[in-house]
């Protein structure tokens, strides 16, 4: 669920005829997620296997913030890229340490072939 996009500035710069930049935005976020899951944990007692259904529940929660550039390639191709901080606010239940994430957001276009045979 995204919570506020705003541009930051026009910058209208170019780069030796290779990148134009005309935009920078920028676009803060919070997810929830609310997990319930079932498991069966069977266990021998003498003679016989006892049966017990268990379950549990967790919420994923995250926020953050993203960083685009909408740009022109050699100034005609349009593309957007960006960066994405997010940060887990809940316990990773699976395992991972770090909370903290950065990725860079690059666009599908960037990387869909013109060959006829790729659709």
């Amino acid at each position: 669920m995204a919570l506020t996009t705003t541009s930051l500035a026009y910058p209208d710069a170019g780069i030796a005829n290779l990148l134009y930049i005309t935009r920078v935005r920028a676009n803060a976020f919070y997810d929830q997620t609310h997990g319930s899951y079932f498991y069966t944990v069977k266990t021998i007692k003498g003679t016989s296997t006892v049966t017990e259904t268990r379950s549990t529940s967790s919420n994923f929660r995250s926020a953050g913030a993203e960083l685009y550039f909408d740009t022109k390639w050699f100034n005609q191709h349009p593309l957007t890229f960006g960066v994405r901080y997010s940060r887990l606010l809940d316990k990773n239940i699976f395992g991972g340490s770090n909370p903290n994430v950065i990725e860079l957001v690059l666009p599908v276009s960037f990387f869909k072939s013109n060959q006829p045979w790729s659709d």
